[in-house]
């Protein structure tokens, strides 16, 4: 696994694309993004489960999904009742994608002034490459810009970041992101300018 400061790796970029295409169904989807409200948390915590748990491994180390699993699946609620978080649903009604954006920094809780940051998104394995995440991460750039938010920054998952790149947003370096005292998530920062 590569540490913070590293460059990134086309292995991480070459895996991200495989498990994403490994998806044959590449049908056109039929989905609707709404804002997220506290009523979604159990169908999103589902979804950030179900998600990660299946495309995350092959990026970490069977030790590091142990340590972070726990942290990332749970839905946050102050982001569900933000009006800035967003879930796509199809068929009946089911959660099959959810992203968002805030204006404090992840963890620490600070507003950021003319920055905003991307948070927890997450696509349903049976779901990827239909245009959800592409959906609600343009959704999200929209409401920052009518906001007045100048840049985007975002702590991608290893191998998320031709998701993103393809999106709009640069890599700027590999980075640790705190999630407890004793534990980081290696990620990659990157950003996209808005204005």
């Amino acid at each position: 696994m590569n540490k913070a400061g590293d460059e990134l790796s086309p292995e991480l970029i070459k895996g991200w694309t495989q498990v994403a295409a490994g998806n044959q169904n590449m049908t056109a989807s039929v989905h609707t993004i709404r804002i997220a409200n506290a009523t979604d948390a159990a169908a999103v915590s589902c979804l950030l489960e179900v998600s990660y748990t299946a495309l995350l491994p092959a990026f970490y180390t069977d030790t590091v999904m142990a340590q972070i699993l726990p942290l990332i699946t749970k839905a946050n609620p102050l982001l569900l009742n933000s009006g800035m978080f967003y879930v796509a649903t199809a068929g009946r009604g089911n959660v099959v994608g959810c992203g968002g954006w805030s204006i404090r920094a992840p963890k620490i809780g600070v507003r950021m002034n003319s920055q905003g940051n991307i948070r927890h998104f997450a696509t349903h394995p049976d779901w990827l490459r239909r245009g959800i995440g592409r959906d609600i991460l343009h959704r999200c750039v929209k409401e920052a810009r009518a906001q007045k938010i100048e840049r985007l920054n975002c702590y991608s998952a290893l191998g998320a970041e031709p998701f993103y790149g393809a999106n709009g947003f640069l890599a700027i370096k590999q980075i640790d992101v705190p999630l407890t005292d004793e534990f980081s998530f290696p990620a990659t920062l990157m950003y996209h300018e808005l204005s």
